[in-house]
């Protein structure tokens, strides 16, 4: 009986992982890529949940879980730290998933039959591996903390939601790893009939629970942009890790959405996109850019339209249109002040160079 009510609880478990990560994937591009880590770490719970209710523990594809599992603690202080507005570069992260690196390797070897991976490593691997992901669910306690305490004022009610939750899922993790730490001494003289994950199990589908119950009362906290600024901070400026947060995102909308071909294109509607006001993105631009909110709008037209002129042969006008530009004249006026040329004169110059080169 108890087994099988464990095989539910799995099911349901893996499950909730599998429909939050839909969820996830469904969000908008810009709020898809805030959440990208998350997306990866609730896959790989439920990766392992399933590969542990389907497989044996010396089947081969059991032997795959090591890997996995070394990866959730690096995922979790990635998304901690995304969320904190102190991203992880990616060869930080690399560094730090380098022991999920050396175990697929491994994986990969015993799979080619070039070396032996014993049944002692393995299950040794599957105990040791909360001790790794406790390190990285203190050190995501600590740069909540410390985050909460530098920018207490600046912080709108979705932001600071989503930290109380993630917050409380990191001591949910911490009860959970902990127990998977004790568990295979006190269940062998307590329990013994009961198998050795099921408390443990218990732990994490509450935290699922808890997780998908708050998506369903409050949306928004993945929908919104969780770094709006409140009001009291209209007329302030941006801390400077604040602003290489926003910098990076207003990167991001101009260079993979190429927001700036819209032609109806506003500071006020650009702020908005990267969760900003008008003031504050302008100081951005000033500050980080050294340009006004027109010149970088059309540093990137006219590069686009430099693009269109080179390898195309479409007209001026049709060019000046396609890249974001409402007429002629203001095209012509921006790519004369950028470039010290017209539009025509640029591409016979850059046809001629071309073909002299050529």
């Amino acid at each position: 009986m108890a087994i099988q009510l464990l095989e539910i609880i799995t099911t349901f478990a893996f499950t909730l992982c599998f429909s939050m990560v839909a969820v996830l994937a469904w969000l908008p591009g810009i709020d898809k890529t805030e959440h990208r880590y998350l997306q990866l770490y609730l896959a790989a719970i439920g990766v392992i949940l399933l590969i542990d209710q389907l497989t044996p523990v010396h089947h081969a594809l059991h032997l795959s879980l090591p890997p996995l599992l070394f990866m959730l603690g690096p995922l979790l202080f990635a998304y901690t730290r995304q969320q904190c507005r102190l991203p992880l570069s990616g060869a930080i992260l690399g560094f730090l998933l380098i022991p999920s690196l050396v175990l697929s390797l491994l994986l990969v070897l015993q799979w080619l039959q070039l070396m032996s991976w014993s049944s002692v490593m393995h299950l040794s691997l599957l105990y040791w591996y909360a001790a790794y992901e406790m390190l990285f669910t203190l050190l995501s306690l600590e740069c909540l903390r410390h985050f909460s305490q530098q920018d207490k004022d600046s912080q709108g009610a979705n932001l600071r939601t989503r930290l109380l939750w993630l917050k409380g899922y990191c001591w949910f993790n911490l009860l959970l790893l902990s127990v998977d730490l004790i568990s295979p001494w006190w269940w062998a003289a307590y329990a013994p009939g009961l198998p050795v994950r099921s408390l443990s199990l218990c732990i994490l589908t509450v935290a699922l629970i808890w997780f998908g119950l708050t998506l369903v009362r409050k949306p928004h906290l993945l929908l919104l942009d969780h770094l709006r600024q409140v009001a009291k901070y209209r007329h302030s400026g941006l801390r400077p890790d604040s602003q290489r947060y926003y910098k990076q995102k207003l990167d991001s909308l101009m260079q993979t959405q190429k927001i700036f071909l819209d032609p109806e294109l506003s500071l006020a509607s650009l702020a908005t996109q990267v969760g900003l006001n008008s003031h504050n993105l302008s100081q951005l631009l000033n500050e980080s850019c050294a340009q006004s909110f027109y010149d970088y709008l059309n540093a990137y037209r006219i590069a686009h339209a430099q693009q269109q002129l080179l390898c195309s042969d479409a007209s001026v006008v049709d060019v000046a249109m396609a890249s974001g530009f409402n007429n002629k004249a203001s095209f012509y006026k921006a790519f004369r002040k950028q470039c010290g040329m017209t539009p025509t004169q640029w591409r016979q110059q850059a046809l001629t160079t071309n073909h002299q080169e050529s």
